[in-house]
Parts: C-alpha cells; sequence; structure tokens
C-alpha cells in the first residue's frame, strides 16, 4: 500500500511541474510555439562576431548592410557563427529557404567549425535570443506572462537545448 500510495504522490507532483512549465518545439502547437529557435522571428544584429577566448577577432559579417544583419531564425543565426571564418558559407546559411535547412548546413564538415565553439555557442545562442524578444514586442511580452514558470524547449531530438528523446 505505501508503494501505491507514494506512486500516487509522484504523480501529483509530476502533474503539479507540468503545469508550471511552458513547453514550446516548433512542431507543438500551441501559443509558445514562436519561442523555438526554428520559428520565423525575424531579427538583427549587430555585424560583429563573437570573439574567441583567445581575443582572436573574426570579421563581420553582413559589410555593415542592415538587410544582411537581419536573421529570420534564430536557428539561421546559431549555425551560421559556427563559421566566422567563412562569411561566403554564413551568408549561405541566413538565406537558406527554412531553418530544417540552416540547421543541415550547420552541420556541413566540409566547412571547418570555428575550433572554439563549444566555450562560445551559449554566448552565441544568449545573443540571438535576446535580440529575437527585444525585436518581437509579441513574443517578448508573453515571455514575460509566464513568470517563474520553467521554459522546457520539447524537442525530442536536442538533448543539449531541448527535452531531448527522453523528455528531460
Amino acid at each position: 500500500a505505501e508503494a501505491v500510495g507514494g506512486a500516487a504522490v509522484a504523480g501529483v507532483m509530476e502533474a503539479a511541474e507540468a503545469a508550471m512549465t511552458v513547453r514550446f518545439y516548433n512542431k507543438l502547437q500551441n501559443d509558445y510555439q514562436g519561442f523555438s529557435n526554428f520559428a520565423i522571428t525575424p531579427f538583427r544584429t549587430p555585424g560583429d562576431q563573437i570573439p574567441a577566448p583567445d581575443g582572436t577577432a573574426y570579421p563581420a559579417f553582413g559589410g555593415g548592410d542592415p538587410s544582411r544583419e537581419t536573421w529570420p531564425t534564430v536557428e539561421h543565426y546559431y549555425q551560421a557563427m559556427k563559421f566566422p571564418q567563412d562569411p561566403e558559407w554564413q551568408e549561405a546559411i541566413r538565406l537558406a529557404p527554412t531553418a530544417a535547412r540552416a540547421k543541415k548546413m550547420g552541420l556541413d564538415r566540409d566547412h571547418p567549425l570555428r575550433g572554439d565553439w563549444d566555450t562560445v555557442k551559449e554566448r552565441v545562442m544568449k545573443r540571438a535570443l535576446l535580440a529575437k524578444f527585444r525585436q518581437n514586442i509579441y513574443l517578448l511580452d508573453l515571455l514575460q506572462k509566464t513568470g517563474d514558470r520553467r521554459l522546457e524547449d520539447a524537442s525530442p531530438g536536442d538533448a543539449y537545448w531541448g527535452a531531448g528523446a527522453r523528455g528531460k
């Protein structure tokens, strides 16, 4: 009986946690779909690139042209920033027709990934998300309304940024 009671308590706890969680994913149809990195939410970032931890600077992208500093999705930006030494490839990723295509291009190892990617990728993501929410007021308002609720990227294929296949 105690095991059954423990399972019931665990179930109630899981239900309470789920109620306090805002789940989003580009394929999940809810009010928070726009939080996804694949959501079409154009934003602009300055052309400077995040320097390497050792201070190595990379050339600015966009050449000062505001239209070339505008990204259709966070995914486009994130994937392109893997290649600061290859501005033509960055531009091709920026112009990819979909976020899924941009992601695929970012995984193409025919183009060398910046050597410090694991060190800078969270800064890149933070820059993109700040720009996205600051420049898309509806999303910023929706984000602020989530209050203290936990945000969860429900992507089953992304265990680093999202819930992953296990939903954790």
